[in-house]
């Protein structure tokens, strides 16, 4: 699999407008992810977000809630990528689009 393709697509998806963004699309991209930090907080997180996603009723504080913990863990994960800088700064991106998101659910 090609990480940097993967981490484009999550950043075109990211990008748009987050509330517009498919029910469909938005679970596929969270299951790809998911699986890839299967094991660790990230993973958690992932999984809590595909849930919340299936979940209509959740409410904007508690997507909220997982938005900002995803974003968190996923800039912490950024430090993870070694000498890659392009990959370490498009996951900072990720994270940040989700720190954005998060808030604006607040």
């Amino acid at each position: 699999m090609n990480q940097n393709i993967d981490l484009d697509t999550t950043l075109a998806t990211l990008g748009r407008d987050f509330q517009s963004i498919p029910t469909d699309e938005a679970i596929a991209l969270v299951e790809a992810w998911a699986l890839q930090f299967n094991q660790t907080s990230l993973g958690e997180d992932l999984r809590q977000l595909e849930e919340a996603i299936h979940n209509d009723g959740k409410t904007d504080r508690a997507l909220s809630d997982i938005l900002l913990s995803l974003s968190a863990n996923t800039a912490a994960a950024s430090s993870e990528v070694g000498d890659d800088e392009v990959t370490a700064a498009k996951i900072q991106d990720i994270a940040m689009l989700l720190s954005e998101a998060g808030n604006a659910l607040k």
